[in-house]
């Protein structure tokens, strides 16, 4: 993702440019729109422009999101209320529909598409194919035998529509500022997918920017939005795993 910093009149504003010709911004301008009017922190969007003849790339034009991640900086207190707060908002994010599975088709249209028909086919799309690639270097035939079978339940599960899914988010991109939850920043991973994939996310990558764990806080914060059932850690794990 290519964004460029500017200052005016001593405001801080951020420019993102399409990662490939074709696609339209308007979209992640929509969705950022539609976020915030459900009252998620999100980026506002200034200005966007799909891609014309005078300049051949989409682009955006972003307010900043004051502050910096918790993975760089604040108490452990106020990165675990941060994180509760981003739970908060990311479930909000996560029950927005999308038709589809997989990356979001940047085509400037207000339905939000996947570019994947099924579930099925997402739910293995992050695995080598043909199978089992150079996880065979990694992990021995009892362990290929698992995965394995855990790819092939996870296909059958019957999930019709996807959730919109920030698709990157661990503590690098929660914000805080004076010691309090600014925001989640960079969107540009968003997709259709099932509805454990963030939690997944955060997760997978709990403690690895940060020594203090936070997903614990994380999920308390989803769950004032989204009540899971007392199942969910093994959905949140599996999601993770695939």
């Amino acid at each position: 993702m290519v964004v460029y910093q500017a200052m005016a009149d001593g405001v801080r504003y951020y420019l993102r440019l399409a990662e490939e010709p074709g696609q339209d911004l308007t979209t992640d301008a929509l969705i950022l729109e539609r976020l915030r009017a459900r009252d998620m922190r999100v980026p506002g969007v200034v200005a966007v422009s799909a891609a014309t003849a005078a300049f051949p790339r989409s682009w955006m034009i972003m307010a900043e999101v004051p502050g910096r991640s918790i993975a760089q900086g604040g108490t452990d207190g106020e990165a675990r209320r941060a994180a509760i707060a981003a739970g908060r908002d990311a479930a909000v994010m996560n029950a927005v529909p999308v038709s589809g599975f997989g990356w979001l088709r940047r085509d400037g249209s207000s339905q939000l598409t996947a570019e994947l028909p099924s579930y099925r086919e997402f739910a293995v799309s992050y695995l080598p194919a043909p199978w089992p690639g150079r996880l065979a270097e990694l992990f021995d035939v009892r362990q290929m035998d698992a995965l394995l079978a855990l790819a092939t339940a996870e296909q059958d599960r019957p999930f019709r529509a996807g959730h919109l899914i920030h698709g990157d988010l661990d503590v690098t991109h929660v914000y805080a500022h004076d010691g309090r939850y600014s925001g989640i920043i960079d969107f540009g991973e968003m997709r259709g997918a099932d509805p454990y994939f963030d939690l997944g996310h955060f997760l997978l990558h709990d403690g690895e920017t940060r020594p203090a764990p936070l997903f614990s806080y994380f999920l308390n914060g989803y769950r004032q939005v989204n009540p899971l059932s007392d199942g969910c850690l093994q959905e949140i794990r599996v999601s993770a795993i695939l």
